[in-house]
């Protein structure tokens, strides 16, 4: 009898004991599913934030490629590094020329409109360690703060990170965040963060500097691109934003194309602004090879009463070329409008601009460029293009190189030894003819081209009719020499004709 007891109480154990085991094993699953949950968890918040200082990153990127205001880029550079580190106070100061002081040129959080433009001595507060000393502080705590010489700024603030700001040739200034949100403390990532904004920042600051420091003229002009620049940096925002809309990568490229093609068409100069020469009777036509072309053309009349004529070809298509395009009829523009009328001096300062501009972009793009000064019947013409062409009342065609008048813009910094103008009369029925290398180079099935020879011809026979006929004409006999083969080039033709009772008035 008690051996049975024994045995049953043994089996009890036993059954006990593998409950126990049993109970071990899935307290193990769980806890595993826990811990799998955990470094998902983990994970998933690691994400979110790389995802936030990409994006942050693809912002600084945008400001290095596209400001060229060093008041614009500092207070960007301001905000965005506040919302990355959470600082309560973000502020920027800047060595000045003579090295021996630094001004704050840029300020967000509490008292930033007070603190924006002070200046201090090199060797002041905590700003002027890092600045002095070219390495980042970082403090966590009041008590770790190990100096007392502090500006009014940087009194109280529980906890704060400094970095250096370094360009090509030193160090130009610093990023100072001074409180966490929140009355947190400032850790070892928020300085590895502001470190790498400071990287990309600096190059931007340098180089804004840079283009404050040219002439009265090209700073004006440099002011007037800038303003045009960030129009195109707003509308190219815009694009961006609807491009992270689709799906595919074909109908992004396709939508770039689409807006930077209308946004070609909407400069050329419209059929009305035309009408208002008197003088003259004016025809244009552009068909670029692709969505985007690189051809450009403009007509702008001066307050004096002088009209500017320009055409140029960039080299290529497509959309480098076409924002390439855009940025001349910037320039040129500008340059009119601040009344540069000397056609070395213009075309000079155009290059430099589109040289730079043509560097930042890292691109090989260059063009040819025409600029043909219109005053009473005189023409003033420089730059090196195609062959203008100069058709007289009565059909004699003279053909105009213009090889030895200028040089390829963009290509070098200065083309100043390579620029001249030659001026011709323009009498009334004579007709001015101007047109890219797409129209006479314009091939047919067998590959043969249409030539100058061919242009002129049709010239010859039309000279007496309207500027619009004449182009008509020229560009259906284009067409029926190419038939049915493929356009490979922009095509550009203008035509400038005097009016025969205006010199009579």
């Amino acid at each position: 009898m008690n051996a049975i007891s024994l045995s049953n109480a043994q089996e009890k154990l036993l059954d006990e004991l593998r409950s126990l085991r049993a109970n071990e094993r899935s307290l193990r699953e769980e806890n595993a599913t826990l811990r799998v949950l955990c470094q998902e968890k983990d994970a998933s918040k690691v994400l979110q934030r790389y995802e936030t200082e990409l994006n942050l990153m693809r912002e600084i990127s945008l400001v290095i490629v596209s400001e060229l205001d060093l008041k614009t880029v500092l207070n960007l550079v301001a905000r965005k590094a506040a919302e990355v580190i959470q600082a309560e106070t973000l502020l920027v100061p800047m060595i000045n020329q003579d090295r021996q002081r630094y001004t704050y040129l840029a300020a967000v959080g509490e008292n930033a409109e007070e603190i924006i433009g002070t200046d201090h001595k090199i060797h002041v507060g905590m700003c002027g360690w890092v600045l002095v000393n070219e390495r980042p502080l970082l403090f966590g705590q009041p008590e770790e703060w190990w100096m007392n010489n502090k500006t009014h700024w940087e009194e109280g603030m529980a906890s704060a990170l400094l970095v250096p700001l370094i360009g090509k040739q030193g160090i130009i200034g610093g990023l100072s965040g001074l409180g966490k949100k929140g009355g947190g403390s400032f850790s070892e990532r928020d300085l590895e963060l502001l470190s790498i904004f400071a990287s990309q920042v600096g190059v931007a600051v340098e180089n804004a500097r840079l283009f404050g420091e040219l002439s009265d003229l090209a700073a004006n002009l440099e002011q007037r691109v800038a303003q045009r620049t960030a129009e195109l940096a707003k509308a190219n925002e815009q694009i961006i934003k609807l491009n992270r809309c689709l799906s595919e990568e074909n109908l992004r490229m396709g939508t770039e194309l689409e807006i930077t093609r209308r946004l070609q068409q909407m400069i050329l100069p419209r059929t009305e602004e035309l009408q208002q020469i008197d003088e003259l009777d004016i025809a244009g036509f552009m068909e670029p090879a692709s969505e985007v072309g690189g051809d450009y053309y403009d007509v702008l009349r001066h307050d004096n009463g002088s009209v500017k004529i320009s055409i140029g070809d960039v080299t290529g298509h497509g959309l480098e070329s076409g924002v390439l395009m855009l940025m001349v009829q910037t320039a040129v523009r500008t340059l009119l409008a601040y009344g540069v009328s000397d056609p070395k001096l213009f075309m000079c300062a155009l290059n430099r601009v589109i040289y730079d501009n043509v560097k930042r972009m890292q691109s090989d793009k260059n063009l040819t460029l025409s600029l043909i000064d219109y005053k009473e019947g005189k023409l003033s013409l420089s730059g090196q293009h195609e062959e203008v062409l100069l058709v007289r009342a009565g059909g004699a065609v003279e053909r105009i190189d213009t090889i030895d008048l200028g040089f390829m813009v963009g290509l070098e910094p200065d083309i100043s030894a390579f620029v001249a103008h030659s001026e011709w009369q323009l009498r009334p029925g004579d007709t001015l003819v101007l047109y890219t290398d797409g129209i006479t180079e314009a091939r047919n099935a067998v590959g043969k081209q249409y030539g100058v020879e061919h242009l002129c011809r049709v010239l010859q026979k039309h000279w007496h009719e309207s500027a619009h006929a004449i182009q008509e004409a020229v560009v259906s006999s284009m067409r029926r020499h190419i038939g049915n083969a493929p356009v490979c080039d922009d095509l550009t033709l203008l035509v400038i004709k005097q009016k025969i009772a205006a010199l009579a008035a």
